[in-house]
């Protein structure tokens, strides 16, 4: 066409090559110190947060090769700039009388929250309460989820995810799951994001999610889930979204007051 012309210009690297991980990691030496609530089993390969009302004000850091154990009755109030960055599995074992609570020292701030890459083993994470998280980022390191499992199996059972500020509650990525009697609420985006993975999520409930508009309750990718016995109310766009060659197999669910049940 008329005024058409060829220009042409040097192209730039759209990215420079890392010389390590961006992923945080750290000593069992680094984390014990200045820390009295931490302690470390060096026989089990533990590292364990006693009982009590505790401030974490920079990254807890799991090293490989050693589990995080969090025991009835703790909470953890989190800095804004701080998440916990495993790469060993999560023990986090509250109770119905005594959950364990993680939560940010500023409500209004939020604080990242949980990150678990390639574990090695089979986490669990039963009678929590995880509040107000934003999702993790580290310099050259960004994930969308408040709570996530990268290449890390997890049992998640009698938990509550509320607050989440980000774009995905929890995400589940190349992991085998179970989510059971568990509640996600409040979120500003998605509520559970599985991304080829495979799992089942039982006698669990969303409810008012995407508050800002275009929030799915449960959005799969590449994976297979049964839904069952699960409660979906107030969702802004779907409540269950099957994409990317996923199967999704969903009964006795309730749906309520949904921007699109079933996509």
């Amino acid at each position: 066409a008329d005024g058409d012309k060829i220009r042409t210009r040097s192209v730039d690297r759209d990215a420079v090559p890392l010389d390590k991980s961006p992923i945080p990691d750290a000593t069992i030496a680094a984390q014990l110190a200045g820390r009295g609530f931490l302690s470390h089993d060096g026989a089990a390969k533990e590292l364990r947060v006693a009982a009590g009302h505790h401030a974490v004000r920079r990254d807890l850091i799991v090293p490989a090769d050693t589990t995080l154990v969090i025991g009835r009755g703790t909470t953890l109030r989190f800095a804004p700039g701080a998440a916990v960055i495993a790469h060993g599995p999560v023990r986090i074992e509250g109770t119905d009388e005594s959950p364990v609570v993680l939560a940010p020292i500023d409500a209004k701030k939020g604080w990242q929250g949980i990150a678990v890459v390639r574990a090695g083993a089979r986490s669990r994470v039963a009678h929590a309460r995880v509040i107000h998280t934003t999702s993790v980022v580290k310099p050259g390191w960004a994930l969308t989820g408040g709570v996530t499992f990268y290449e890390s199996d997890v049992d998640i059972e009698a938990t509550t995810l509320s607050g989440h500020r980000g774009e995905d509650a929890l995400n589940i990525v190349r992991s085998a799951f179970v989510i059971h009697d568990t509640t996600i609420t409040d979120t500003l985006s998605d509520a559970f994001d599985s991304d080829f993975s495979t799992g089942r999520i039982t006698k669990s409930r969303f409810t008012d999610i995407g508050i800002a508009g275009g929030g799915d309750a449960v959005d799969t990718s590449g994976s297979t889930v049964e839904i069952a016995g699960a409660t979906f109310k107030r969702v802004s766009d779907k409540a269950i979204s099957v994409g990317e060659a996923s199967t999704v197999t969903v009964k006795d669910v309730t749906i309520e007051d949904i921007g699109t049940g079933l996509a």
